[in-house]
């Protein structure tokens, strides 16, 4: 369970560091990828196509990995959540086992006399 944490936290920060590192929120983000290409661009936008080319980057290419950062994410989400679908009916039965255990320990030492 350790390093399914550790993926998903991973993969998290991974995330949010490239966010970081194009300066991309939810305050920038309709400026930086507009829905709509505007007549001018908004200065967010024009800085975001400084940075990528200073980087030797086309903004497409932002896009695209932003996009398989996410759908990284999703897939770990998927992953640990599969795995706990799987443990559950074991987790269940242990639960039960042990409520069982429990009822025999109390009326076990009762005395009914």
């Amino acid at each position: 369970m350790e390093n399914l944490r550790a993926f998903h936290m991973r993969a998290h920060r991974e995330l949010l560091d490239f966010y970081a590192f194009f300066g991309i929120n939810e305050s920038t983000r309709p400026y930086i990828f507009p829905i709509e290409k505007p007549l001018k661009a908004h200065k967010l936008r024009r800085a975001f196509e400084e940075h990528c080319r200073d980087s030797a980057i086309r903004p497409e290419q932002v896009e695209e990995y932003e996009e398989l950062l996410l759908k990284r994410e999703r897939d770990v989400e998927a992953v640990i959540d599969d795995h706990f679908k799987q443990i559950r009916e074991v987790i269940e039965d242990e639960k039960l086992e042990k409520r069982e255990r429990d009822i025999e320990k109390t009326f076990g030492k009762e005395d009914y006399r």
